[in-house]
């Protein structure tokens, strides 16, 4: 039996498109807002891992275990970026975040690690996920980063298929 976990990769030869959508914008994690920004983060997190698993819902708690792990492994940087509705009717600030990815990034060997990409079950198929990581592929383009990894679960299709039509590759696949 295979690995559950199958690791992707993506060697940006090329500036990637800007993000843009009609519908969402991306914003970095404010860190000047952490609580409410955490509740937002955990919010996503623990919807889309409820539909995959039983297990318990994450707390702020293991959010800053999850997180100082990820700071110790890739020292140079960490980056939480977010997907917000827009709307004309409502004004902006009032609207949750509906999807998130975060990265790791290791400056010294030209490194992006993207660890969690999620998105809320109302908002998918409508190129959220594609908008949050081009968000991340320009930001690695900004700064000279040759090599993007991450890691899927074999078991979640939609996942392997969206990071093959975005260029990532396995090892198999090179």
């Amino acid at each position: 039996m295979s690995h559950p976990i199958l690791r992707f990769s993506k060697r940006p030869t090329e500036a990637p498109p800007s993000p843009a959508h009609l519908h969402y914008v991306v914003r970095e994690f404010d860190v000047s807002h952490i609580d409410s920004e955490i509740d937002h983060w955990l919010a996503i997190h623990n919807a889309v891992l409820s539909e995959r698993s039983r297990s318990r819902a994450w707390t702020a708690e293991d959010f800053y275990r999850e997180f100082s792990s990820f700071s110790n492994a890739c020292p140079s940087r960490y980056k939480i970026w977010f997907a917000v509705r827009v709307s004309l009717d409502i004004d902006e600030s009032d609207h949750a975040p509906v999807g998130t990815i975060s990265c790791c990034f290791d400056n010294a060997k030209r490194l992006a690690t993207i660890n969690w990409l999620a998105v809320s079950a109302a908002h998918r198929r409508r190129g959220v996920a594609s908008l949050l990581t081009l968000a991340v592929e320009n930001y690695c383009w900004e700064r000279s980063v040759q090599h993007i990894t991450l890691t899927t679960l074999r078991t979640w299709p939609e996942a392997v298929n969206f990071y093959r039509r975005r260029a990532y590759q396995t090892a198999s696949d090179e």
